[in-house]
């Protein structure tokens, strides 16, 4: 990788690179652990980050200038200050309190908070959505029932609503758990997926716009206010909103994720790789840093082709599944970059527990009926690719995948030749109609197409020869029979004839009767007399 041009960096840049070097041993500001949902991610749309750090707002007594920074106290366990991204949609994993459904006390802010504590078995609930999502879920409503105003459970419920892609139930739930605690930045950051993967970020943003004006000081407000607008694409005001959080607490990790983002749109790979590397030394047990680090990596691989980026990329995704097994974006890239490096059994491992933590996921199906292939398990290779299709009917790279997969490989349940064939023709034809005008002169799609249609045509007429043959064999065949079967009734009719006269001969000897016998006797004898009579005769 090429180092950092530094003189043409803007200068706000190089002071907070050369800042957060500064500061990296240094300690930061207060953490506070919340008891929120954990923000997640779908089919690679960002949300924000996923820490959860507030910086308590300061005394006006104790802002004094030159005042050191208090040390960072060591962090929880990974997953219990919000990193946790389950699905790519993580739920908050925070210690059970006790029994006591409602409190009240002031935040930094001086604000009255009448939040409810989390209830006895709602951590084991969260654990239970990553492998039995409907109990979960269950167990969530019966939270509610007993205690209305708990709004991470509703948080969690939309969490799940969202993997289940019921993206109007999920905001329902989001909008309900707001009304309780508008300024809840998890719910925020959930709300904010939603209204995206339904085509309204502009609504997402109007909301975030208004919930950040009743607070236009606190830092987590503005940390997702700047998310929003990076989706929008309005980036000079998300940057200018994430330098006003950097430049009042510069460990803020919420910040730099965002600052990262702004950089990875603006296509900085190398600075935005950077600033995700400084995140992840102040918060490693964040598996959404580590994933946007290793998508900074990949896109620098792919652009220098260096095998050293790649396999940075894929320790740093190996980093984030760590942490977090259950986030399925990681997962998904590690699947892809290590079936890209060869190693098709450790990419099936990653793929198949991306498509659990996702199941309606287009993407990670299409890659994980790659690995299968390349794994040489035709048929599941077959039943992903088709999953993939079924989530986007007509999508061009799903219908080229399974083109490829009929034309190459035996694939089984399709040992018919021809008619295996006949698909890869016709999974290919509607690869081109899908594409339609968007489809490449140089689209390899049209060489393969004319492979299968040859192919098949070579097929069908190897059978129609083949059938001619069998038939000429049968003829032969038959025509042999017939001359046996004839020769056989000619000899038997021989055979039948000669049994026939020596019956006929055996007949006459057994009607012979002895008086037939005698008369011959006696005309034997007057023959032998007339004989004597004619020898007397002649004598005298």
């Amino acid at each position: 990788m090429k180092r950092l041009v530094w003189s043409k960096l803007p200068l706000i840049s190089c002071f907070l690179i050369l800042l957060f070097l500064f500061v990296s041993g240094c300690g930061g500001a207060q953490e506070k652990e919340t008891a929120s949902a954990v923000v997640s991610q779908k089919n690679g749309t960002e949300t924000g980050p996923a820490v959860s750090k507030e910086k308590p707002k300061k005394d006006k007594e104790q802002e004094k200038p030159g005042r050191p920074k208090t040390e960072s106290p060591a962090k929880k366990e990974a997953g219990e200050q919000g990193g946790k991204t389950g699905m790519g949609k993580g739920l908050e994993k925070s210690e059970t309190v006790e029994s006591k459904s409602k409190i009240e006390k002031k935040d930094e802010r001086g604000k009255v908070d009448t939040g409810p504590r989390l209830p006895p078995g709602f951590k084991e609930a969260v654990a239970l959505a990553e492998h039995n999502p409907a109990q979960a879920k269950a167990r969530f409503k019966a939270f509610l029932r007993q205690t209305p105003n708990l709004y991470q459970a509703q948080v969690n419920l939309a969490i799940l609503a969202d993997r289940e892609g019921n993206l109007g139930e999920a905001e329902r739930e989001l909008k309900a758990a707001l009304a309780i605690a508008p300024q809840n930045k998890e719910a925020l950051y959930t709300l904010l997926r939603v209204l995206k993967e339904q085509g309204r970020i502009n609504e997402a943003v109007s909301i975030i716009e208004r919930t950040s004006a009743s607070d236009p000081e606190n830092n987590d407000l503005k940390n997702v206010l700047a998310s929003a607008l990076i989706q929008k694409g309005d980036l000079s005001r998300a940057e200018k909103l994430t330098k006003s959080v950097l430049k009042d607490d510069e460990r803020n990790v919420d910040a730099m994720m965002n600052l990262g983002d702004i950089y990875a749109k603006e296509e900085k790979h190398e600075l935005s790789s950077f600033i995700y590397e400084k995140a992840a030394e102040l918060d490693p047990s964040n598996a959404d840093i580590w994933y946007r680090h290793a998508r900074e990596l990949m896109k620098l691989f792919k652009l220098t082709g260096s095998k050293a980026m790649r396999a940075k990329a894929i320790l740093s995704l190996k980093k984030a599944v760590a942490v977090d097994p259950s986030h399925a974006l990681a997962q998904n890239n590690l699947g892809v970059m290590l079936l890209k490096s060869g190693d098709s059994a450790g990419a099936l491992q990653a793929l198949k527990a991306a498509a659990m933590a996702m199941p309606n996921s287009f993407d990670i199906h299409l890659n994980l009926g790659d690995a299968f292939r390349a794994a040489r398990m035709y048929k599941e290779a077959d039943q992903e690719y088709k999953k993939a299709l079924k989530l986007k009917p007509d999508n061009p790279k799903a219908l080229f995948n399974l083109g490829l997969l009929y034309l190459d490989n035996n694939v089984p349940g399709y040992d018919d030749l021809v008619k295996r064939l006949s698909l890869a023709v016709d999974y290919l034809r509607k690869y081109k109609d899908a594409m339609g005008p968007r489809l490449a002169a140089d689209d390899p799609a049209q060489g393969y197409l004319e492979d299968a249609e040859k192919l098949k045509k070579r097929e069908v007429k190897r059978r129609e020869h083949a059938e001619k043959r069998r038939l000429r064999r049968l003829k032969r065949q038959e025509e042999e029979r017939k001359r046996k079967e004839e020769e056989r009734k000619k000899k038997e009719e021989e055979e039948k004839e000669k049994k026939i006269e020596e019956a006929k001969k055996a007949d006459l000897i057994k009607k012979e009767t002895p008086a037939v016998k005698t008369e011959k006797k006696a005309t034997n004898q007057d023959d032998s007399e007339d004989e004597e009579k004619l020898d007397e005769g002649e004598e005298k």
